[in-house]
C-alpha cells in the first residue's frame, strides 16, 4: 500500500468519472420524464415536492462529474472528441445549475430548462460512449462491410521459397515478411484511427501504398530500413510520450507484434510463432511448399511457452515488464506474488534466456532456487532484501556468470557468505547493511579488488554537513548595544519618565528634537505633559 502522503488524490478523484457520470445521467432523465407526467397528473393537496431532493442530487452529483471529467482530460492521451465531450459537461453543469435556480425560483423556464438538460444529454453521452468504445460505436454495426472472405495472396505471390539440400529432404528457406502477413495487426491495433474510413494527421495504414505515401508527419516507412521508419519509432517511444502510438489509453501491441512489424519493416522474414498466432498465414499454400522444419516448430512452441509464462506470473501478482520498449529482456518482481519456496524455478524456467533484473525481497527462498538462479544466464540485478529466513546461504549462485549487482539489504548470511562474494567474479555492487558480515567489508574489498560494498557498516553514516551551534545572546549584552546606539545617534540616555535607560526603539518628536523613552507607553505619557518631564531631560 502506498503512503498516504505520496498518492496523487486529484488523479485518483479523475478516475472516479465514470462511476460518478452515470447519476446525473438518470437524474436528468428522471426530471424530463416527471416533466411529462406533471401533464396529465397534479399531485394532491400537501404532497411534498419529488423533484426538489432529485434537483439537488442532480447539481451536486453533476459538479462532481464534472471537476473529475475536466481532470481526467488534464490527465492527456484522449483523442480530439473529447473536447467537444467536456463542452458538453459544461453546459450540462451550466443546466443543472438553472433547473435548480428556476425551481427555487418556480420560474416559468425551468421545464425548458429540464428539455434543454435532457436534449444535451444525448450527443454528450453518445460522444462519452465513443471515447470508451471507439468513435462511431453506436453506428458501427450499420457501417461494417461485408466479410470479404479468407485472406488470399496476389496472383503469382510466393509465401515462402524451398531449396533442395540432402537427398532426405528439402529445407524451408523463410522469405521476407509480406504486407498481407502484417496487415491484420494493423487492423487490430490502428484501424480505428488510421483506417479506411478515418485518417487522422492524413495517415492510413490499410495499404501498403497509404502507408508509403505517409501522413501530415511524413512517409510512414522507409523500405528496407526498420529503424528509420517513422511507423516503428512512434511505436517505440515511450508509453507517457504525447507521440507515441497507440494512444497509453489503447491496447498497445505486444513483444511478438512488435518484432514482426520490425521485420516486414527491414524485409526480413517473420519471427517465430508469429504467422501461427497473428491470423495472417493464407487460408492456402501450394502443395509444394513442405511443413516446416522440426526446429522452427520447436521455436514457436518456445514462444508459446513463454507467453504462457508471463500471463502465469501476472496472474501469481507479479510484475512482469520489458526493461526497456523493444527489449525481449525482462524485469520480474515477485515480491508481492504468491511465490511458495520451491516453486522459482518451475515460474521462471520458461523465461530462463530473458529475466534480466529480478527480486525477491522479503521472499522466502531454498538452496535450490538459488542454484537455478546462478544458471540464469542474462540476470545481472538481483534484490534479495529483507530475506525471512534465519540465516541465507548464498551457495547456489557462487557459479554465476552474469550477476553484476546483488542487493542483500536486511538478510542475515550464513557463516562463509563473505568467501562466497569475494569468488564472484563478475560481481560489481553488493548491498551488505544489516545482514551480519558489516564487519567483513573491508576484507572483502581488499581480497575481490574492484567490488563497490554498500551499507558496509551497521553505523549510522557520517553526517554530510553540520550546522554551527546556535549561540543566544543575553538580554543585558542586547541592551548595551541599544546603549551604543542611542549614543550614536545622540539621543538622551535616561527615559524622562521612568528615569530608567532608555531603548533606542522607542522615540518621540518634540520641538525638533528626538527624545528616546525606556517602553512604548512612556511617550505617551510624555506627549500627555511635556513641559512636567522636559526639565528631567535638561
Amino acid at each position: 500500500m502506498r503512503n498516504w502522503e505520496t498518492i496523487d488524490w486529484a488523479e485518483l478523484f479523475a478516475r472516479l468519472h465514470p462511476v460518478l457520470l452515470h447519476l446525473p445521467i438518470g437524474l436528468f432523465v428522471a426530471l424530463a420524464w416527471l416533466q411529462c407526467w406533471s401533464r396529465y397528473s397534479r399531485p394532491a393537496p400537501g404532497q411534498p415536492d419529488l423533484r426538489t431532493p432529485l434537483i439537488w442530487l442532480l447539481l451536486i452529483s453533476t459538479l462532481l462529474s464534472a471537476t473529475s471529467g475536466w481532470l481526467l482530460h488534464e490527465g492527456g492521451g484522449y483523442p480530439e472528441i473529447v473536447e467537444w465531450h467536456e463542452w458538453g459537461g459544461i453546459g450540462l453543469t451550466a443546466v443543472a445549475i438553472g433547473i435548480t435556480v428556476t425551481h427555487l425560483r418556480k420560474s416559468p423556464w425551468y421545464p425548458r430548462l429540464v428539455w434543454v438538460g435532457f436534449f444535451l444529454l444525448l450527443p454528450t453521452a453518445h460522444l462519452g460512449g465513443s471515447l470508451t468504445h471507439g468513435e462511431d460505436f453506436l453506428i458501427e454495426p450499420l457501417l461494417k462491410p461485408e466479410d470479404p472472405g479468407p485472406r488470399s495472396l496476389p496472383d503469382g505471390a510466393s509465401t515462402r521459397e524451398v531449396e533442395p539440400t540432402e537427398p532426405s529432404g528439402t529445407k524451408l528457406v523463410a522469405a521476407p515478411m509480406t504486407f498481407e502477413e502484417i496487415a491484420p495487426v494493423f487492423e487490430q491495433l490502428c484501424s480505428r484511427c488510421h483506417g479506411e474510413r478515418k485518417q487522422r494527421g492524413g495517415l492510413a495504414l490499410h495499404t501498403l501504398e497509404e502507408i508509403l505515401r505517409g501522413g501530415d508527419s511524413g512517409p510512414g516507412m522507409v523500405e528496407g530500413d526498420a529503424r528509420g521508419s517513422l511507423l516503428l519509432q512512434r511505436l517505440l517511444l515511450p508509453l507517457d510520450d504525447p507521440d507515441h502510438m497507440p494512444p497509453d489509453n489503447k491496447p498497445q501491441p505486444t513483444q511478438l507484434q512488435l518484432a514482426a512489424i520490425e521485420a516486414w519493416l527491414s524485409g526480413s522474414p517473420a519471427p517465430p510463432g508469429f504467422l501461427s498466432t497473428a491470423g495472417a498465414q493464407p487460408a492456402s499454400a501450394p502443395a509444394s511448399i513442405p511443413e516446416p522444419s522440426p526446429e522452427s516448430a520447436r521455436g514457436e512452441d518456445d514462444q508459446a511457452a513463454q507467453d504462457t509464462a508471463i500471463e502465469g506470473l501476472r496472474r501469481g501478482l507479479a510484475h512482469v515488464q520489458p526493461i526497456q520498449v523493444g527489449s525481449p529482456l525482462l524485469w520480474i518482481n515477485l515480491a508481492a506474488s504468491e511465490l511458495r519456496p520451491g516453486d522459482l524455478q518451475s515460474w521462471l524456467a520458461p523465461l530462463a534466456d530473458r529475466v534480466f533484473e529480478l527480486s525477491l525481497a522479503g521472499r522466502p527462498v531454498t538452496a535450490g532456487d538459488l542454484e537455478f538462479l546462478g544458471t540464469l544466464p542474462v540476470l545481472e540485478r538481483l534484490d534479495l532484501r529483507r530475506y525471512p529466513g534465519d540465516a541465507l546461504d548464498l551457495g547456489g549462485l557462487a557459479t554465476s556468470t552474469s550477476l553484476r549487482v546483488l542487493n542483500l539489504a536486511g538478510s542475515k548470511l550464513a557463516p562463509g557468505s563473505d568467501q562466497i562474494l569475494v569468488n564472484m567474479r563478475h560481481l560489481e555492487r553488493v548491498y551488505l547493511w544489516d545482514t551480519g558480515i558489516e564487519q567483513s567489508a573491508d576484507e572483502i574489498i581488499a581480497r575481490r579488488a574492484g567490488l563497490e560494498i554498500i551499507g558496509a557498516s551497521a553505523l549510522p553514516d557520517e553526517p554530510l554537513e553540520v550546522e554551527p551551534e546556535v549561540v543566544f545572546q543575553e538580554q543585558e549584552s542586547a541592551q548595551e548595544e541599544d546603549h551604543e546606539d542611542g549614543d550614536a545617534l545622540g539621543l538622551n540616555e535616561t527615559c524622562p519618565v521612568t528615569k530608567s535607560p532608555v531603548d533606542p526603539r522607542f522615540t518621540t518628536e518634540h520641538e525638533g528634537r528626538t527624545i528616546a523613552f525606556c517602553c512604548p507607553s512612556c511617550p505617551k505619557t510624555f506627549e500627555a505633559d511635556p513641559q512636567k518631564y522636559l526639565s528631567e531631560l535638561d
